[in-house]
């Protein structure tokens, strides 16, 4: 809901009841509707400017990165990794059953 501050800033408040209806193709409607809706998502924080400017004043040596790198991790790296993701998950996936979409999900238990 757009209203403004005392100062004549906009603000936007978020509503717990839609107070429109809503737009066709969008999430909601198409939830409304008795569709399930997906949203694929990517977060990529990388400053492309920053990055460009480390390149340029150290380029990457191919040749040498070749020869020091390995082209898979070993199978202790990959252990490693999953063993600190396991002890540091700061999201975590919760299956759920299938459902028809105008019903409430149940979660599975573990």
């Amino acid at each position: 809901m757009p209203t403004t501050d005392p100062g004549g800033h906009d603000l936007f408040w978020f509503a717990i009841s839609p107070t429109e209806g809503a737009e066709e193709g969008t999430d909601r409607w198409a939830v409304e509707q008795g569709w399930v809706s997906l949203t694929p998502l990517r977060l990529d924080l990388t400053d492309e400017a920053e990055l460009g400017i480390v390149r340029r004043r150290m380029p990457l040596d191919e040749a040498t990165a070749t020869v020091v790198s390995s082209a898979a991790s070993s199978r202790e790296a990959a252990l490693s990794v999953q063993e600190d993701e396991a002890t540091a998950a700061i999201v975590q996936n919760v299956p759920v059953k299938a459902i028809d979409a105008k019903s409430k999900p149940e979660r599975e238990t573990r």
